[in-house]
């Protein structure tokens, strides 16, 4: 077993590990084409901070290819973007590309520290509002 000093891991930029994850069984057409073009998924998918679900959708005999953090996705929140096509396409490296294109255009959300300085902000005008009001 072989384990990286600390100090030399700190040092390096953060990199990401987007994963590609089916998310139920796919018939044996869609398989056909995810197992051609797996590696290229994989590729493009590699440096992002978020993961590629492809899902078929059985009873519309549809496939859908999905751009969204893991953590979201399972959580069932709303901020992914996604296309859907006919399970017998075969052009599941465009429509991943085009996902993935789209997801990064998104309006990403306000991180915690920006919340809170505009939550400060809002609180001092408020205050300094109920304090020259001369009512």
């Amino acid at each position: 077993m072989q384990v990286q000093n600390i100090s030399s891991t700190n040092n390096n930029p953060q990199t990401f590990q987007g994963r590609v994850c089916i998310v139920n069984d796919l018939s044996a057409v869609p398989t056909k084409y995810v197992r051609a073009n797996l590696k290229t998924l994989q590729e493009l998918i590699a440096d992002k901070n978020f993961d590629l679900f492809i899902k078929q959708k059985h009873k519309k005999d549809t496939i859908s290819i999905i751009a969204q953090k893991g953590e979201d996705y399972y959580k069932g929140k709303n901020n992914f973007t996604e296309i859907t096509f006919n399970k017998n396409a075969d052009f599941y490296k465009y429509a991943a590309k085009g996902v993935i294109e789209d997801y990064e255009k998104l309006p990403k959300p306000a991180s915690l520290q920006e919340k809170c300085s505009n939550f400060f902000k809002k609180l001092g005008k408020k205050l300094f509002e109920i304090m020259t009001d001369e009512d």
